[in-house]
């Protein structure tokens, strides 16, 4: 895999050279996918001027709001994955109006979803809407796939009416191009690692589920309006208050250098069971596990783990409160740590399932099993909590409503999004400007699949 997307950039790169040769200044990207499993796309950064992604996903799934949620927040995950790519905005390449043709089941968006799913990306940082296709073919596989113009050749249909909003919003709103978010969350994904997860003999053999993983972790920061950098595992981690490195299976030297050097700067590390069992070259690290400098990091040392079947669940015990786990329960012995939780079912009974360590200037937490969603959500309020992390609106929000917010280092700029298909009113918790209507408000309303856009006054 890591020759196939070494060639595949290798072959970009010349074509690349190509074009430069004669427009030198002219940008170069590439439309990239969501999670498109044999090209690191970490790996294509350095070469492209600008990131570039083609955004499908399937909204209202059979009616169910959560399944239409869980579209939403692994769409804005994506939207952040290639916006950190080059820390700067980037382009939302293709998207469909309408509805697409070639899945399983074609759904239309409800009224009100297309806009708010091309301004979905706006607010994520992207600094265009790009729409497949204009006008409808007439033959070949994609003739009935969602197009700007239809088969019937008019602006007259409730489609163009909605897209024709969207471009009258993105032309109101284009002093926000080129600003950016102001992120202190950052999320490791790791293409290589998953790759290698994907193919190790062991744990679950089939579906390791690597990327559900880390997509559920930020779940819980975009369920409550906080911005998360999508990082690959040499980036600069810096500027960060709060990292999270799920499933860090594969852990070369680098990796662990950089993880452990974040920690003892200062920063907050939050990693989870498999972590640092093989290098990068896919050995099992010998001396116990997590590898090397690790153990001192987190201060464990992680000595088996057991897989549950599908209906199997694991009880955790954290501040008196019963929590279920699923799939991975690890046996770890704490070697310094503090333990915050503890198991309460099985054999390991009264072990450690949650760590916490003071390594230099910095906290490492370890969860050594994998949770059903209420256990993250409590130990994450707390640290968001302790590390000061700000949300773009006053907590709680209603189920379904989100919000982003992009600045230019003197203006604040706030989309509010609702994915719910019921109306709601939520308080701004400040003073804005809506750039459609021109009011200053502090409260905002908003319909069904609807989006707002404020300037912070």
């Amino acid at each position: 895999r890591r020759f196939v997307s070494y060639q595949t950039k290798d072959f970009m790169k010349a074509e690349i050279a190509a074009i430069k040769a004669v427009a030198p200044d002219l940008p170069a990207t590439i439309n990239m996918m969501p999670a498109f499993y044999n090209l690191n796309y970490t790996d294509f950064a350095d070469s492209i001027d600008i990131a570039s992604w083609d955004s499908y996903p399937d909204w209202h799934i059979r009616g169910k709001l959560d399944d239409h949620l869980r579209q939403a927040y692994r769409t804005a995950f994506w939207h952040d994955y290639f916006r950190t790519l080059k820390k700067r905005p980037f382009l939302l390449m293709e998207s469909a109006p309408g509805l697409t043709n070639w899945k399983e089941f074609n759904k239309l968006k409800r009224p009100g979803m297309d806009r708010l799913a091309a301004l979905q990306a706006v607010a994520h940082g992207s600094d265009s809407v790009q729409y497949f296709q204009f006008r409808k073919s007439r033959g070949s596989q994609e003739k009935f796939h969602g197009a700007v113009v239809d088969h019937v050749g008019t602006d007259e249909t409730r489609l163009f009416g909605e897209i024709r909003r969207t471009g009258e919003t993105l032309k109101t709103i284009d002093e926000i191009c080129g600003t950016m978010p102001r992120t202190k969350v950052a999320i490791v994904f790791d293409w290589e690692n998953w790759w290698a997860l994907d193919h190790a003999s062991g744990f679950k053999l089939r579906d390791k589920g690597y990327k559900a993983t880390a997509e559920e972790y930020y779940r819980f920061f975009w369920e409550r309006g906080i911005s998360v950098d999508i990082v690959g595992p040499q980036a600069d981690l810096s500027s960060y208050r709060l990292v999270i490195a799920p499933m860090q299976y594969m852990a070369t030297a680098e990796t662990i250098e950089n993880l452990s050097s974040y920690v003892e700067a200062g920063g907050t590390l939050y990693t989870t069971y498999t972590l640092g069992m093989v290098d990068g070259t896919d050995l099992c690290y010998l001396g116990g596990f997590p590898a090397g400098k690790l153990k001192e990091v987190f201060g464990l040392w992680n000595e088996e783990i057991d897989t549950l079947y599908p209906e199997e669940c694991s009880h955790v015990t954290l501040n008196g409160k019963s929590y279920e786990g699923k799939d991975y329960c690890e046996i770890v012995h704490a070697r310094g740590a503090e333990v915050l939780a503890t198991y309460a079912s099985d054999f390991y009974a009264g072990s450690p399932a949650l760590l916490r360590n003071t390594f230099g200037k910095g906290k490492a937490y370890y969860q050594a099993f994998r949770d059903s969603g209420a256990f993250k959500e409590a130990v994450f309020t707390e640290i968001v909590a302790e590390l000061g992390i700000e949300a773009a609106l006053p907590l709680p929000l209603p189920k379904g409503l989100t919000a982003h917010t992009r600045y230019d280092g003197e203006t604040e700029y706030l989309f509010v999004e609702n994915y719910a298909d019921t109306a709601v009113t939520v308080p701004l918790g400040n003073t804005y400007l809506d750039l459609e209507s021109g009011e200053s408000i502090s409260e905002a309303s908003l319909n069904a699949f609807d989006i707002r856009i404020f300037k912070k006054l």
